[in-house]
């Protein structure tokens, strides 16, 4: 981590909802040990036609416990359909939040942030019927992020967040080799990855010192950005041509190194 990250494990307890950033699997497992937890997600409408294409992915397949495999939904108020919002979350998926309108949370946005993120929340609850201390995630639409956003976060009580990219390249203080990712975090000791990878879009600490932006027991579950093997960047979000080849890569390359999980 940057030389300015100061996270004591033996004080930042997960049973106290703290994780210093690390790129080393929690509990001190080898990579060996460590399962390859897998992560998917769809951003935007919840409805018959997303549901169908997630579900030809996630459909009939098992975890080693029997349970079924599920997603985890960011949901927009925008176009969802409740319906299909409760079948999902019969089947053992996540609902989660990303805004009411599909809205551009930059630093200049001009409404209410809160309303935004918290509303989509309480729509979420009120109309489909999601318990509130379900909704317990974010992603920010366009992956646009910075401190007015997590202060809505952590003021409205959300446990995580899934917004930052990440990315390996020889000069990071974070991942400088592939399969070097980081595992999810706390905020309690600051924001040690890259979160001005995509400014001014993405933007932390803006004008203080680094480490200055901090949200005890707010978790971040970086995003990933999709990658060459010599560290060249393809794509973040949306990859087009053989994605087959170029997930079954970076799957490659992460298992091979730390088996952070792989979004």
């Amino acid at each position: 981590m940057p030389a300015w990250y100061a996270c004591d494990p033996a004080t930042c307890l997960p049973a106290a909802n703290c994780q210093c950033a690390s790129s080393a699997a929690p509990g001190g497992l080898t990579p060996a040990e460590t399962p390859q937890f897998i992560l998917i997600t769809h951003d935007d409408a919840v409805n018959p036609l997303s549901e169908r294409v997630v579900r030809s992915l996630t459909d009939g397949l098992k975890n080693a416990n029997g349970c079924n495999v599920p997603a985890t939904w960011y949901a927009t108020q925008q176009n969802t359909d409740c319906a299909t919002v409760q079948r999902l979350r019969a089947d053992n998926h996540e609902i989660a939040l990303h805004t009411r309108n599909h809205a551009a949370l930059t630093p200049e946005f001009a409404g209410s942030v809160e309303d935004e993120v918290l509303g989509a929340r309480a729509w979420l609850n009120e109309a489909c019927g999601v318990p509130l201390e379900a909704l317990a995630g974010f992603r920010s639409p366009y992956l646009i992020h910075n401190a007015r956003v997590r202060a809505a976060l952590a003021a409205g009580g959300l446990l995580y967040d899934a917004s930052m990219i990440t990315a390996f390249q020889p000069d990071s203080e974070v991942e400088a080799a592939p399969g070097q990712r980081p595992w999810p975090f706390t905020m309690d000791a600051g924001i040690p990855v890259n979160c001005m990878y995509n400014y001014p879009d993405a933007q932390c600490d803006l004008g203080a010192p680094r480490g200055t932006e901090r949200y005890p027991g707010l978790w971040e579950v970086p995003m990933w950005e999709l990658q060459g093997p010599a560290g060249e960047h393809l794509f973040t979000m949306d990859p087009e041509g053989d994605v087959y080849s170029i997930l079954k890569s970076n799957f490659e390359m992460n298992y091979a190194g730390n088996r952070a999980p792989f979004g």
